[in-house]
């Protein structure tokens, strides 16, 4: 009987640690699955940045092309203006 009682005794012993151990690993994967989780909203937040960024940069780039097709009308509207002035 005490053979027993012993047994039992190292047996529970041993489940308990086997279950330490375990709560120990999922707490170690928990606190990964968060850092990869705080990690991904910050690179989430950044690649909002970034396309805001680019979409403010396509929209300058418009406005300069714009104002750029539109320069030699603008220029040539004074010199048409000019010799027809001075062709009357």
């Amino acid at each position: 009987m005490a053979d027993d009682s012993a047994a039992l005794a190292r047996v529970d012993e041993r489940l308990t640690q086997i279950e330490r151990k375990i709560d120990r690993i999922i707490d170690d994967h928990e606190n990964r699955l968060r850092d990869v989780e705080t990690r991904t909203g910050d690179q989430a937040a950044r690649l909002s940045a970034v396309e805001t960024d680019t979409r403010d940069h396509e929209k300058r780039l418009r406005s300069v092309e714009r104002w750029m097709y539109a320069l030699p009308p603008a220029l040539l509207l004074p010199a048409v203006s000019i010799v027809l002035a001075l062709s009357k």
